[in-house]
């Protein structure tokens, strides 16, 4: 019997306590393979055949900002899915303009939940990238077609393309 002291249901506590927590990486990664699997986002995949909008690294930028935006797994949809996809693309592509543009006020709702924090550092994309035997992280676009040209302050890299 439960005493008047206002004692909970152990059971109850741990499903609220597990909906504030954040996902283990592990359960992260998980998700985010899940999702590479629904039909619309293979689809998508198989139609982008030279991997400009879908690379290895922009795949990658996804699944960061998903962390990023401490997401749950249950958040780990197809729309969060192209919402940070586009965010990617327009932060690291010079002549992006993907077609699908009625999701505006999702994707500002996802970068407002990024902090505005969309850059992400190669050291970042390769630690993601090799962390796992995984299809995704096998979508290499062909040199000729990839990267952004950069600028950087202080004499860096200057104007040089994004390896791929």
């Amino acid at each position: 019997m439960a005493s008047r002291s206002g004692a909970k249901n152990p059971a109850k506590k741990r499903k609220l306590a597990n909906d504030t927590q954040s996902p283990s990486l592990g359960e992260q990664k998980a998700a985010f393979y899940k999702l590479l699997e629904e039909s619309s986002i293979r689809r998508f995949l198989k139609k982008d055949t030279n991997m400009l909008m879908s690379d290895k690294y922009l795949l990658a930028m996804t699944f960061i900002y998903f962390k990023r935006a401490k997401l749950r797994v249950t958040e780990y949809t197809s729309r969060n899915f192209y919402c940070a996809l586009f965010l990617a693309n327009q932060m690291e592509e010079d002549e992006f303009d993907m077609p699908i543009t009625n999701f505006q006020d999702k994707k500002d709702a996802l970068w407002k939940r990024l902090e505005y924090r969309t850059f992400v550092s190669m050291a970042e994309l390769v630690e993601v990238i090799t962390a796992d035997k995984h299809w995704a992280w096998e979508r290499h676009r062909k040199f000729c077609q990839g990267g952004a040209k950069r600028s950087y302050p202080g004499g860096g890299p200057a104007n040089k393309r994004r390896k791929i």
